[in-house]
């Protein structure tokens, strides 16, 4: 999944500069995942074992017009 979350790495960079990565939780034994913070974290990723979960801080404001979002 790896070209996923470099272009949506590239989007954040390119059409959002405001919006920091950071880098949160993760041991010795597993890797920390990627979260995106303007005043506060508003994007986690987290792998899955189905893929990439895209998980929105505000995520139940979006409009959802084609019933394609979950949680």
């Amino acid at each position: 999944y790896q070209p996923i979350v470099d272009k949506f790495r590239s989007l954040i960079k390119n059409k959002f500069p405001n919006i920091k990565e950071e880098m949160r939780g993760g041991t010795v034994k597993y890797y920390g995942v990627p979260v995106y913070r303007y005043n506060h974290i508003i994007i986690t990723l987290s792998p899955t074992k189905k893929g990439i979960t895209f998980s929105f801080t505000d995520g139940k404001k979006f409009e959802d017009k084609y019933s394609l979002l979950e949680g």
